[in-house]
């Protein structure tokens, strides 16, 4: 049995271990298959079991971390609202 991922007619495919994880089963997606599969970490995916094994599609999009949503600020095109530099309002003592 064989995992892979169609694209432009070309399969990609890595030999994987299910492994142990907490009570279930694991396994890694190497980067070059998440890579070739427009996958990153945090990406939401529905997992079938399918007559040849398992198939995997994806289903959104990674939700932004705060950390990337941060360094997409700018002040300019937001209108300075965050401008952290220091204690406003009622949270001044």
């Amino acid at each position: 049995m064989s995992i892979g991922f169609q694209k432009a007619h070309e399969v990609t495919g890595a030999p994987q271990t299910i492994k142990e994880w907490g009570n279930g089963l694991g396994m890694r997606i190497t980067a070059s298959l998440a890579r070739a599969a427009h996958i990153k970490s945090g990406t939401p995916v529905i997992v079938e079991a399918v007559d040849e094994g398992l198939l995997v599609r994806v289903v959104g999009e990674p939700k932004r971390t705060l950390e990337d949503r941060l360094a997409a600020y700018d002040s300019k095109k937001h209108g300075g609202q965050f401008v952290g530099d220091g204690l406003v309002g009622i949270e001044r003592f």
